[in-house]
């Protein structure tokens, strides 16, 4: 018996419906991160959404206390990462975190220019005349950090009097250096890596260095809990920290 044809494309066409997958919805993840993460943080993005072609991450990249306050202001937010885990901390104490995964260590150092031979030491950031930028501490994580750092020197008050710009996040810090209106800048180690070709690190002593643990987040306000614990969960797993490493960044237990 034939078949019109008609039908039969009717068939042909209804058979490759069952084995044609649909696309799933686009799902966009809001992450506030620290802007001292924001080169592994693009990168892993880079690379998670070649993975998943369904998911857009939507970055708000700042300093970690301005970050906290956004979440508690707007009651939204998929991720928090700031460059502190004490700012999640913060806001699990207020039942608005549901998980955490730490991911890498944020250490603070001293960064000038690979032309700069004026300083070469902590104590250096002491000598007169010298202009050194710390992010503010009301703003970014590190700026409380160079704070209590500054607090344990014998050469505070003297380290203190040079200050000559405060920066709204370590990245502005930074960016002020590179235009040569400071000499030095207190800010994480893994941040030379925005050119490391112009700039250097220099220890900070460890008897009153502060290193501090970078955690990823998922705040009850979450709206797609389920896709939020992937991203984090790749973040902090083989290939996030992979990237961490290449990026400078020393993780936790190592």
């Amino acid at each position: 018996m034939k078949i019109a044809i008609p039908v039969l494309l009717l068939i042909i066409i209804g058979i490759g419906f069952i084995f044609i997958k649909p696309t799933p919805p686009t799902i966009n993840i809001l992450a506030y991160s620290g802007s001292g993460m924001k080169l592994p943080m693009l990168e892993i993005k880079k690379i998670y959404e070649q993975q998943n072609p369904h998911i857009i991450i939507d970055y708000s990249f700042s300093g970690s206390r301005i970050l906290e306050r956004t979440i508690r202001t707007l009651n939204k937010g998929d991720i928090f990462m700031p460059g502190d885990k004490k700012y999640i901390n913060s806001l699990n104490k207020d039942n608005l975190i549901i998980t955490k995964y730490p991911v890498a260590l944020h250490i603070p150092t001293i960064i000038v220019h690979k032309g700069n031979n004026k300083i070469n030491s902590w104590n250096d950031l002491a000598k007169k005349g010298i202009k050194l930028c710390i992010p503010n501490a009301k703003m970014a994580s590190i700026g409380k950090v160079a704070r209590v750092i500054l607090n344990l020197s014998p050469l505070q008050s003297q380290i203190q009097a040079n200050i000559t710009l405060l920066a709204t996040s370590t990245a502005e810090s930074v960016k002020f250096l590179l235009e040569q209106k400071v000499d030095a800048v207190i800010s994480w180690h893994s941040m030379v890596m925005i050119a490391p070709d112009k700039l250097r690190t220099i220890k900070i002593p460890e008897n009153i260095n502060k290193i501090k643990e970078i955690w990823i987040s998922i705040p009850k306000f979450t709206t797609n809990q389920t896709e939020s614990q992937k991203f984090a969960q790749f973040v902090a797993g083989a290939s996030g920290q992979k990237v961490f490493n290449e990026m400078g960044f020393k993780l936790v237990g190592n």
